[in-house]
């Protein structure tokens, strides 16, 4: 695609976005990690016989389920119908809101910000 001039601009675009946002993905891979952590470890105070959840069994793997979990939180998908009763009611509902606030809000308008610096640069070549 670099072959064509009207081609070659967006190439370099998406080519240096991917270069310019790699410490971006690891920030983000790190604070998904943590608030895995914390809701795995939560999860583990709930009894399997009850109906309520702190993470959705996406894959039957604890570790994997809040992964994916915090990962779709991430994305803006909540699943938090679990959250009202339970042993850490509070800490579930605390750190719910903070993941929320700093996955959505602040990373992704970091992300937002790298990737219109990158464009910048990219247009001034």
């Amino acid at each position: 695609m670099r072959l064509f001039k009207s081609t070659a601009y967006f190439i370099n675009l998406i080519i240096q976005t991917f270069v310019d946002s790699n410490s971006f993905a690891l920030m983000l891979l790190i604070i998904v990690c943590a608030f895995a952590n914390l809701f795995f470890i939560i999860q583990l105070n709930i009894d399997d016989k009850e109906d309520y959840h702190y993470v959705i069994d996406y894959t039957g793997e604890p570790v994997t389920s809040a992964w994916i979990a915090m990962f779709v939180l991430a994305q803006g998908d909540f699943h938090f119908g679990g959250y009202g009763s339970g042993p850490d009611v509070l800490i579930a509902w605390v750190f719910f809101i903070l993941g929320s606030y700093l996955m959505l809000l602040v990373f992704m308008n970091v992300l937002i910000a790298i990737m219109g610096d990158t464009f910048g640069r990219v247009s001034q070549l």
